[in-house]
């Protein structure tokens, strides 16, 4: 699956000349990188059984030993020409290309797209072109997972790890949702409510204008998790005024991971009455094999992001996070630190006293493959 982000193909508009790599992106008004990326990432995959093509621009500098890059692309030509169901044109240039070439390719690439983007009959209110990119790029990056303003922290928790851990399956399982209207992870069979398949987002974020609105496939495969497995899912209003005040409860989200059957312990333990002990967080370790999430009061973030402290509802709110490495403990300090993943962003260091993390611990869940 490393091919679509490797060489020429990870940005479809990019040019290699001798040592010097430069993009053509502002030349083409047009060019949606993601909607582009993901299509031809589809094509490289399984390409559509008719005669049309792409066609795809590399150069090759004069004189020069072609670059990895360059033999990579002159190897994917001749195995793709050698085809006579090939979807993709390869042509070689000497020079970049012209601005109309790159108008005439982008232009392709989007008629392309109506066909290997079909519209989901069971979600009749998303859009395929923006579902299905969306979808592969959070399997190159999963901690772009946004839960925008939905308070559902659990699951975009929950589903940030399972695209870490088990990416293949994940994305199968997005994809299946989208087409299909329900899927299985693992052994895990979401199955949405009707009113959330036939939900407008039109109308719930972006014809209301609220803020932050969680992409389309975030906000499809999150509530579709939330929507299938917890007893404490709200729904109010018809379909066209979906309220996204969905929420599930954090013993519900230890479930899902034993729910998948991918992970063979998981281990939920509530901190709510007493504050975890200094030997409980040593003994958090992270590993490439397990998901550490920590259920938290939000002010736990107040050096990350200075904002908690003054947003009303999160006075009394509380928040899932990603345990990310293996906390770094100085008890004769009282400090800690650690990485943690939320709201859609790199993992970053927190670094705090000690004392006052085990106070902002409200539960802890480990689940190891």
């Amino acid at each position: 699956m490393n091919s679509p982000k490797s060489g020429f193909f990870a940005q479809i508009l990019q040019f290699e000349t001798g040592s010097q790599v430069s993009r053509d992106v502002n030349r083409l008004e047009i060019l949606d990188q993601v909607r582009i990326n993901g299509v031809l990432g589809r094509l490289l995959r399984s390409p559509p059984e008719d005669s049309s093509s792409i066609k795809v621009f590399a150069v090759v500098p004069k004189n020069t030993e072609p670059t990895d890059l360059e033999k990579e692309v002159l190897a994917l030509n001749s195995k793709r020409q050698s085809s006579s169901s090939s979807s993709l044109q390869f042509e070689v240039l000497a020079v970049p290309p012209t601005a109309d070439q790159l108008k005439a390719a982008a232009n392709t690439i989007f008629l392309k797209a109506k066909d290997l983007f079909p519209t989901s009959t069971a979600w009749p209110n998303l859009d395929s072109e923006q579902v299905l990119p969306r979808i592969q790029k959070l399997l190159q990056d999963p901690f772009l997972f946004q839960q925008g303003v939905i308070g559902l922290c659990t699951a975009v928790t929950f589903l940030y790890h399972i695209f870490e851990l088990k990416p293949i399956e994940t994305v199968k399982f997005a994809q299946d949702l989208y087409i299909h209207g329900h899927s299985t992870l693992g052994k895990m069979d979401v199955r949405p409510l009707k009113d959330l398949l036939n939900a407008d987002y039109q109308s719930i974020f972006l014809i209301k204008g609220m803020r932050e609105a969680p992409p389309q496939a975030d906000w499809m495969i999150m509530c579709s998790v939330c929507s299938s497995e917890t007893w404490w899912t709200h729904i109010a209003g018809p379909p066209s005024d979906y309220n996204p005040d969905v929420d599930a409860s954090t013993s519900e989200m230890a479930g899902w991971y034993t729910n998948t059957g991918f992970f063979t312990t998981v281990e939920y333990v509530s901190y709510w009455i007493t504050d975890p002990s200094v030997e409980t967080m040593q003994a958090l370790v992270k590993t490439d094999n397990n998901a550490i999430a920590l259920w938290i009061k939000p002010k736990l973030l107040r050096s990350l992001y200075p904002w908690v402290l003054t947003t009303p509802i999160l006075d009394t709110d509380t928040h899932m996070i990603a345990m990310t490495s293996t906390p770094v403990i100085d008890k004769a300090m009282n400090k800690i630190e650690f990485m943690l993943w939320t709201w859609g962003e790199n993992p970053k260091l927190l670094k705090e006293e000690l004392d006052f993390v085990r106070d902002c611990i409200l539960g802890t869940i480990v689940a190891t493959i």
